[in-house]
């Protein structure tokens, strides 16, 4: 599923953004002023510290927060639509929370997905031998594996992924982003929160650091790699 890099002519138009958003809860602000933008084509780690606002940020451009001022776009169009509207215009939302079904088999469930069984397996051909296993006797690495194959399978433009690594062991942590690197290859556009953030810095094309709701850090993954008293900073 993946694609050659060297061939790829760049990022292509704006799939995601946040224009001057400000969002919380009950009225709270938790972040503000937020601009944002993730191309078809490109993966945008959002980084921080706990409290610094990456869920908020994430639930609000999926669409399950509203923003409190400000305008959120999807493909290029302002939009206030609910996230499940959205994931059927083309969103895929991955969360630490598995959304797979746990007394199906894996093949099921992948059937049950938006892609084709085969898309996802190419995504993780390890499922291959796992097809007639109940998603629920799978290891939490295999469950994510199958949660992140059923969202990137269906060739979604946009995807968010919000900690969706979170407990799992580093070897499985760069499986599942090399595989959001191959859906961004293959023309979406991913924005990650990730705790793993040297890991997550090596296949991100741009990265932004949140600190108390505000972007304090950002610039190209390549340049932020060799600033890390900068980005310790940020955990300060």
């Amino acid at each position: 599923m993946s694609v050659d890099r060297t061939q790829t002519t760049g990022p292509g138009p704006v799939m995601l953004a946040a224009r001057d958003v400000s969002t919380g809860y009950h009225g709270v602000p938790v972040v503000r002023g937020l601009n944002l933008e993730v191309r078809a084509g490109e993966v945008v780690l959002l980084a921080g510290p706990n409290g610094a606002g990456k869920t908020t940020t994430m639930m609000t451009l999926a669409g399950a927060i509203r923003p409190l001022s400000g305008t959120t776009e999807f493909a290029g169009e302002p939009t206030r639509l609910p996230m499940h509207k959205r994931v059927r215009l083309g969103m895929g939302v991955v969360t630490e929370k598995r959304s797979i079904f746990y007394g199906l088999t894996v093949a099921d469930n992948l059937r049950l997905g938006r892609g084709t069984k085969e898309d996802a397996l190419g995504y993780f051909p390890e499922l291959r031998e796992r097809l007639g296993v109940k998603a629920g006797q799978l290891s939490g690495g295999e469950q994510q594996m199958l949660s992140l194959a059923r969202v990137i399978a269906a060739r979604p433009r946009a995807v968010i992924a919000d900690e969706m690594s979170l407990g799992l062991a580093p070897i499985l942590v760069k499986r599942l982003l090399a595989a959001l690197r191959n859906a961004a290859d293959n023309g979406a556009a991913v924005l990650i929160v990730e705790q793993h953030v040297r890991v997550a810095l090596e296949m991100a094309d741009r990265a932004c650091f949140l600190k108390r709701g505000s972007i304090v850090l950002h610039g190209s993954a390549a340049q932020l790699r060799n600033q890390e008293r900068e980005i310790e900073d940020v955990y300060l």
